[in-house]
This record gives structure tokens, sequence and C-alpha cells, in this order.
């Protein structure tokens, strides 16, 4: 079965919307509503930024992956309505995969007893709150949603059609070599090739970033001498950038500045390279305080890993703050295309305009050759919950703990 609205609906009102990545309660980086990956498979980092359409969008593939998920695990012989799925799917969209699968909500699912699943709802109200596992307000709103969109009989969503990327449907990768660059072919379960990508570069890790496009692919085979590559359009891999500027004459560090210094100019010019990274908008001060620390913490964390955010500023941090290492922000290339085709091009930059949404360039190729081009913007978002229903009931632990269930 597909999900309607009403169960993406659902689940936005109970997710927090988050348009800069953060630590969940349980230390994984996170950002808009719960990711931790995105749809390339490239894991969530802090400093991390979307706009709302890029997080209503990961949304809708992750709804619909659950969707598949959940309707994995009901047996065949069980028939559900679109209101219970939808329901079920936001339950499992919060608890996860293993506690849905060993529930006794699904149990009697299994066993059709949809007045027994019902009441299930009502039990998972729990959270684990400083160690401690104890009843959460928001926790006990959110089931009760659930639950009266499980036994509502009437006003059915109409199920939005989950239609699967080309990418899905790859089962096998194939590599080959064609001079200086390394192919990629795609095949589905009935070995037709679905795209064929030219790698220009080698490198091990981007390689990685391509193969993770790739999520129902199990096998990667290396082709034999001689095999020809099929023919067909290539598509060129770009990995994605990034958005750290550079610092092209960082100022040299001697010793430790952490919470409290007194070294006003060195923590003034970490204070002014913190904001181009994302992570600080408070003032340059020289002033250590809590601001600066949970800045550094929260930039050692996407850098070294959150075991080693200690909010120390050593040798080590320091260099990363004004490293060459991170990339510039891109500027939009246009390749020549075919000779015999006029087209638009759409691409991503690195911009965002005055609402933090990100910017796209729209280039015009007339006969494979750019012609000219204007920028655009990802969306405007429209809720469909009133805002009433958004903001009722606001404090953190109501839409943002995950659970388990009791």
């Amino acid at each position: 079965m597909n999900i309607s609205k009403n169960c993406l609906d659902l689940v936005a009102l109970f997710e927090c919307l988050r348009l800069e990545a953060y630590i969940d309660p349980v230390g994984i980086p996170t950002i808009g509503y719960g990711t931790i990956r995105y749809p390339d498979g490239a894991k969530v980092q802090l400093g991390d930024k979307i706009s709302e359409i890029d997080a209503e969008s990961m949304l809708k593939l992750e709804a619909d992956e659950i969707a598949e998920a959940v309707s994995a695990l009901i047996d065949s012989g069980v028939t559900l309505n679109q209101n219970q799925f939808d329901a079920l799917v936001s339950f499992f969209y919060n608890v996860g995969p293993g506690a849905f699968e060993g529930s006794t909500l699904r149990k009697k699912l299994n066993r059709s007893d949809f007045v027994g699943a019902a009441a299930e709802f009502d039990r998972w109200d729990k959270g684990t709150v400083n160690g401690v596992k104890q009843v959460l307000s928001g926790l006990t709103r959110r089931r009760k949603y659930e639950r009266m969109l499980f036994e509502n009989t009437t006003d059915h969503g109409e199920p939005i059609g989950a239609e699967k990327s080309p990418q899905q449907k790859v089962r096998l990768l194939q590599g080959f070599r064609d001079g200086n660059r390394h192919l990629i072919v795609a095949r589905d379960e009935d070995d037709q090739v679905v795209e064929i990508v030219s790698m220009a570069n080698n490198d091990i890790d981007h390689l990685s970033d391509l193969v993770s496009q790739y999520p129902k692919a199990s096998r990667f085979e290396i082709a034999e001498p001689g095999t020809p590559i099929p023919a067909g359009e290539r598509i060129e891999f770009a990995v994605r950038d990034r958005l750290i500027p550079k610092y092209t004459n960082p100022p040299s560090l001697n010793r430790i500045l952490k919470k409290g210094c007194e070294d006003g100019e060195g923590v003034k010019v970490m204070q002014q390279q913190l904001p181009d990274l994302g992570y600080y908008s408070g003032p340059i001060d020289g002033n250590f305080g809590r601001g600066t620390d949970g800045a550094v913490k929260d930039f050692q964390a996407r850098v070294f890993g959150i075991a080693e955010a200690d909010g120390k500023v050593g040798p080590r941090t320091w260099k990363s703050l004004f490293s060459k290492a991170f990339p510039d922000t891109p500027v939009p290339q246009h390749p020549e295309g075919p000779a015999d085709k006029n087209y638009l091009r759409l691409t991503k930059t690195n911009r965002r305009d005055e609402r933090g949404l990100i910017v796209l360039e729209l280039a015009y190729l007339k006969n494979g050759k750019f012609q000219g081009s204007i920028p655009a913007c990802s969306g405007i978002r429209v809720n469909s919950i009133s805002e009433k229903e958004r903001t009722a009931d606001r404090s953190p632990w109501n839409h943002c703990q995950r659970v388990g269930g009791t």
C-alpha cells in the first residue's frame, strides 16, 4: 500500500522541523523531519542546512520506505484500510523497525484483531529522559492521534504514488575502464541498463558516494577485459560539496583556548571564522563563553566525531577551523551537451535567498552550448496543518523524543 497525505500531515505535526542539523536525544546528527541520512546515502552532519521543501521531500521518501517495510511485516491475509495503514506508518516512523517488528501491536494485526491492535497504541507513551523511562505528554498526544486515525472508518485519504527512482531499480553495478575514466554501468533485475555513470576522479571515497546512491544494489562486478561497454548516454558523476569555505592565511596558535580563557584576541579570530562555517551567530567580543563553547563543540562533533567534542581548541581543532581541505563554494559549470539538442539544466548552488531557501541556477543550452541562465528558488512551503495545531503543546519533549515501547 501507499501512504496518503493524512500520514504525512500526522508525521509532520509531531516531528521537529529543523532546517539546520542538530544532535538528537540519542546523539545522532539529524535534520528536517528526523532525517539522519540523505537520499544519496550520505550521513547528515552538523553544519548542514536545508530548505523546507528539501525537508518535505525527504519526509516523503522516508515515509515511502517505511510504508514498504510495514507492508512486508503485515501478513498477506490481513486487509488494512487507508487510515489504518497511515497510522501504522506514522507509528513506525517514530518507534523504529525493531520495535514495531517485535510489538504486540503487530502480532494482533496479523491475527486481524484490529480492536486489540488499536488499544496497543496507548502503551507506547514512554521515553527515556536522563536515563529514566517515563511517560511523556507529547508521546501520549501522538499515540492518541494515531489511534484516532487508525479507528476512523471514514474520511480516508487518497494514496499518493510512490514512484521508484531509477536508482532504486538497480540491482547490479558493473565497473569498466574507458581510457582514463572509470564507468559504472547500473542494471536492473532484468539485466537492462538503467544508466551509465562516468567518473573523472578515481578516489575511493567518490566511488563509495556513487555506490551509496543505489540502495537496492546487491552486487558489484569488474567487467572482464574485452567486454564491450554498453551504448548509451553517459552521466557525469559530481560529488556534493560541503558549504565550508577555506581560509587563505590562517593565524598560528601555540596555546589551548577553552571556555573562560582570557585570550581575547585569539577567541575573536575564532569567533570570526565560526559564523562562516555555520556554527556561531553570537557577538565577536573575544569572550569564550557559553555560546562560543557550544559552537566549538558542534564543529568538533562534525569534524572529529561526538566523542572528541570537548570544546577545547588546540592546534588540531584550530587547523581544522582554517583548513584548506574544505572546498570553496562551487561555481556552477556549464559543460557542453549534445550538439543537436536544446534543453534546460537546473543546478543546485550553495547560495540561499532571504527566506533561507536554496537558490538554483536554471541554464539554457542551445545546440548543446550555454546561452544564459537565471536564478530560481527551491520553492515555498504550503502548510496543510493549521498553525494552531502545529504550535499547540510545544514543549521539546512533546515533539522530538524518540521512544521505546512498554
